[in-house]
């Protein structure tokens, strides 16, 4: 279940889970997604990567310092007619699979180890290499000391963001979110917006251990799929904003930690920060303002205690839902929405009768194992797809969605808050983030810390 503070399960194993109890993957209220329509692929099977340096978040953070990688062709190869027309979520893998087929299937054409390597990858449809995915934008107006942020919701594997051919974004950490500050590069009205994905292949079966980066760099393995996922979202920010927001329930139902981190770009911020919870019906059941500060160009993180009474538990058949915002006084765009559930749980009983408990009575979970293979693109479902799962799930009698050796997707997060169903999760290959002992796997042993402190930052509402 999910509260950072007491309760985050951590298996020295294969992988790595956490158990989570309700609610959804927050949002900044003034975002439009702008995933719908527009998009194209286009597949550039002559660009070089094999070689490429994979950079750590912390190595990119000045993206003047890393490789520009423009369209083998040039920019001009990316026109309205190029490649095909695209729907997001999206992998290259769901519209290429049998154009990438270099053998005919037979009977015995997968097994066990020919799906572990890559020989195996490519007899059945998986594409190595580089996609471009780029769609025409419109910037809305806005002011001096105000940013343009992007935010992605997943994409698969390192992702190299342009805006008007200029890198504006850079992440190798796949399926879990960033966000790329665009406003350099942005001007009022149609933009050019054009994502580099690199794919090196992956796994197509339960198996998440190591592969290699063009056989150069060991990284963590995950499902052999190259795309970008849908909820790609456009803001515009104050110069000072809630990043990032959370509410972690405690021990005695309606108690909970208020954790927020502030960021600020060019100015410093000193003021306050007012959070206020709404039930479903809109009706406002919490309001309190918090001091806060924060240095020009830094996050300043947040805990305030805090409580409301008379609150309703979520809990499987009674799955009630809050809103959340948190804002900064006088910065209108600075505001995060969050949706969540309030619930207790506690382990009773060691050593006698053990038990968990939520909301103070027991609680058998009993689960539904999903790899987090997702029709018709392998890697991303619609909102369809992950509330049939869930629904699924619960007409077997079912409890709990276990993602086993991969990722939940935000989705069927939010299914399972309003559905009533408990998760459990584990990022794949979580083995790596013990190894960094070993040389050779040092760059797989950072990139999984970074993707479980991603994946709990993500989910921890949940």
């Amino acid at each position: 279940m999910k509260d950072l503070r007491n309760g985050i399960a951590v298996a020295k194993s294969l992988r790595i889970g956490l158990c989570l109890v309700a609610t959804l993957f927050a949002a900044a209220a003034t975002a439009e997604d702008i995933s719908a329509g527009g998009w194209r692929l286009v597949l550039d099977q002559e660009a070089k990567w094999e070689k490429d340096k994979l950079y750590l978040p912390e190595e990119a953070e000045d993206l003047s310092k890393l490789p520009y990688n423009p369209p083998t062709g040039g920019w001009g190869t990316l026109h309205d007619n190029a490649g095909i027309a695209v729907e997001l979520p999206a992998t290259v893998e769901g519209y290429y699979w049998e154009k990438m087929i270099r053998k005919p299937y037979r009977d015995d054409s997968i097994n066990y180890f020919e799906g572990v390597h890559w020989e195996g990858f490519r007899m059945v449809g998986g594409f190595r290499g580089v996609s471009w995915w780029y769609k025409t934008i419109e910037i809305p107006e806005f002011r001096d000391g105000q940013r343009i942020l992007l935010n992605f919701r997943a994409a698969r594997f390192r992702a190299e963001v342009f805006l008007n051919e200029k890198l504006v974004g850079y992440s190798s950490i796949a399926e879990v979110p960033f966000s790329c500050d665009v406003t350099k590069a942005a001007v009022k009205g149609k933009n050019k917006l054009a994502v580099r994905i690199t794919s090196p292949g992956g796994n197509y079966n339960w198996t998440d251990f190591t592969s290699t980066w063009g056989g150069t760099t060991a990284i963590p393995q995950s499902h052999g799929f190259g795309g970008l996922d849908s909820g790609i979202t456009l803001e515009v920010r104050d110069d000072s904003y809630v990043e990032d927001f959370a509410i972690l329930n405690k021990q005695q139902l309606g108690d909970f930690q208020i954790q927020a981190d502030i960021h600020s770009v060019d100015q410093a911020y000193e003021g306050k920060m007012e959070v206020i919870i709404r039930d479903a019906a809109g009706a406002k059941v919490f309001g309190q303002e918090y001091p806060v500060k924060t240095e020009a160009g830094k996050t300043a993180v947040f805990n305030f205690d805090a409580a409301v009474p008379n609150v309703k538990a979520w809990d499987i058949d009674t799955p009630v839902l809050y809103t959340a915002t948190a804002r900064l006084i006088g910065k209108p765009q600075s505001q995060k929405d969050i949706r969540f559930g309030f619930r207790t749980y506690k382990v009773a009983g060691i050593g006698e009768n053990a038990r968990l408990e939520v909301n103070g009575h027991r609680v058998v979970i009993k689960g539904m194992i999903s790899w987090g293979y997702w029709g018709p693109n392998g890697l991303f479902p619609g909102p369809e797809l992950a509330l049939k799962g869930v629904k699924a799930a619960k007409a077997l009698g079912l409890n709990c969605m276990n993602w086993h050796r991969n990722l939940g997707n935000p989705l069927s997060m939010d299914a399972t808050d309003e559905q009533g169903v408990f998760v459990f999760e584990e990022p794949g290959s979580g083995m790596h983030a013990f190894e960094s002992h070993q040389q050779q796997l040092y760059y797989a042993a950072r990139y999984m810390a970074h993707k479980i402190w991603r994946m709990v930052r993500r989910d921890r509402n949940h």
